[in-house]
């Protein structure tokens, strides 16, 4: 995975602080908001990799047994372990980016660059 993402960033020409600035950008949820959720909270998280600050999250998820957080696979990473052992974290074994259409686009897009391609 980490290959891909070197290869990814070189061919688009991105520099590292180009990269960092990015990174930094897709936390959007850190203490403040989630100390703003009110109780019987559901936090969904669909996107690829964390868009919150990992050990406030923990936090939350730890001290707010009335809340509850749903990911996908892709979304989760590699904390999917450690993110399981909450009773109040749901889990879906599927990605919700790869839906009937998504796959159908995909492969609309596969078959058309096999006939660019020869």
């Amino acid at each position: 995975m980490t290959f891909q993402k070197i290869t990814l960033i070189d061919s688009c020409g991105l520099t590292k602080p180009v990269l960092e600035q990015i990174t930094v950008l897709s936390i959007v949820l850190g203490e403040q908001e989630f100390r703003s959720k009110k109780p019987n909270s559901i936090l969904v998280n669909t996107s690829i990799g964390l868009t919150f600050d990992k050990d406030v999250f923990v936090r939350w998820i730890s001290n707010d047994p009335t809340s509850f957080a749903i990911f996908d696979l892709p979304a989760l990473g590699e904390f999917q372990e450690e993110f399981s052992k909450y009773p109040n974290v749901i889990v879906s074994d599927r990605s919700s980016g790869f839906t009937l259409e998504a796959q159908s686009r995909l492969s609309e897009k596969v078959l058309a660059n096999i006939q660019d391609f020869l």
